[in-house]
């Protein structure tokens, strides 16, 4: 009986062979790039066959597209007309350029200088701190409307000036942090400018705390200027600048 069970088994697997799963077609990376630009080719090539079949529409739009960019140009170049005749904002340009453009680059380049460096060192000017010093400036010139008439008398607005006093700040950081002043330097300095001192009798013998700190503070502004302007004139004429 077993040996029977075997045969019939055998026989129905001859009868109802295995089915063998179906192979995967396998596309290949350069076979999906090739047919992905084929069908960019194609594409293009509809657009151009629409033009082409339509010259009528890509004439219209080429026209308008060609008088759109002559307005704004027309609008950007001429800035005022005198008598008929055109002044362009190139002739202003130049006209700028010549009388102030090197002092600008040479700014512009120190600026970028200061920025690249404090980056480099690590330095930054926060909000408070630029706020801190407009309002001591606000104090000092009578209140916030007299501080803006005065920069509005130079030709200057807020931010401008905080843009200067971010720039000051910066300076200090990196080039006033170690400047210091002795008691000799402020009496020397008190001895060779004694109208400004009427208060200060005998600089040998006693000097108020707020002379003191106001004359220190003064010198300490040279100093750092002094080592900065010496920095900047090594920089501007070393690698770090090339001038075009």
């Amino acid at each position: 009986m077993p040996r029977k069970k075997t045969l019939e088994t055998a026989s129905n697997m001859t009868k109802n062979p295995v089915k063998k799963a179906p192979k995967k077609t396998v596309v290949s990376k350069e076979t999906e790039i090739v047919e992905n630009k084929l069908a960019s080719i194609d594409f293009s090539q509809k657009i151009v066959n629409f033009f082409k079949n339509n010259k009528l529409l890509y004439l219209s739009g080429l026209i308008i597209v060609l008088g759109v960019l002559g307005y704004y140009l027309y609008k950007f170049s001429i800035i005022a007309w005198v008598d008929q005749t055109p002044i362009t904002r190139f002739q202003v340009y130049k006209e700028l350029e010549n009388k102030y453009g090197k002092d600008l680059k040479e700014q512009l380049i120190s600026e970028q200088l200061v920025l690249s460096e404090a980056k480099k060192r690590g330095v930054s000017v926060a909000s408070d701190e630029i706020e801190k010093q407009i309002k001591e400036i606000e104090t000092q010139q009578g209140g916030p409307e007299q501080l803006k008439q005065i920069l509005e008398i130079q030709g200057m607005n807020m931010e401008d000036l905080k843009k200067q006093i971010e720039f000051q700040v910066m300076i200090e950081k990196m080039f006033g942090q170690d400047v210091q002043i002795s008691d000799e330097e402020i009496k020397n300095y008190i001895k060779a400018n004694k109208e400004q001192f009427a208060d200060v009798i005998d600089p040998e013998a006693s000097i108020s705390a707020e002379t003191k700190d106001q004359v220190s503070s003064l010198l300490k502004r040279q100093k750092t200027a002094k080592s900065f302007n010496d920095w900047l004139k090594d920089t501007l004429q070393s690698s770090r600048v090339i001038r075009q």
